[in-house]
């Protein structure tokens, strides 16, 4: 259904939310949501205004607002394009973003592996290290416990 041509009751712009003063200035409202909006919150340029504005009197087209033109393009872009042609189209786009994908994810999981080989390397090199440490100081232990019963025996 063709939106109306002139806003007869008071409306308020669905962009900057001013009122429309009927009959002094000109407006349109938008098929989808059925807002109304003043001519320079349109984003149409006057030439553009005027000639949207005449192709509507003429019944030849409809006028969607910025926000609904966006909400529908993506379901009006292909409408003409059976579910096949549409795979079709995807089909190339959606296997390059699956490669790429791929790429990225082999590149992460080979840094996450080299760096938990990296990782595990050096915690393994830090529990010998502790080992190493607690062996000497287990042979000083024991050093210095002969060396204490030595003398306790001298006494």
């Amino acid at each position: 259904m063709p939106p109306k041509k002139i806003n007869t009751t008071s409306q308020f712009c669905g962009y900057c939310s001013e009122l429309i003063r009927d009959g002094v200035q000109s407006s349109i409202q938008c098929v989808a949501c059925q807002l109304w909006f003043h001519s320079r919150c349109t984003g149409l340029s006057s030439v553009e205004f005027k000639a949207t504005a005449i192709s509507i009197k003429k019944k030849e087209s409809v006028w969607n607002c910025s926000s609904c033109s966006n909400d529908i393009s993506v379901r009006t872009c292909d409408s003409h394009l059976s579910d096949d042609e549409v795979l079709t189209h995807i089909s190339p786009q959606a296997n390059e973003m699956e490669s790429l994908f791929q790429k990225y994810f082999d590149r992460f999981t080979s840094d996450y592996d080299r760096k938990f080989e990296d990782l595990k390397k050096s915690l393994v090199s830090s529990v010998n290290n502790l080992k190493d440490e607690v062996s000497n100081l287990s042979k000083q232990y024991t050093t210095l416990t002969n060396k204490c019963t030595a003398l306790n025996d001298r006494l």
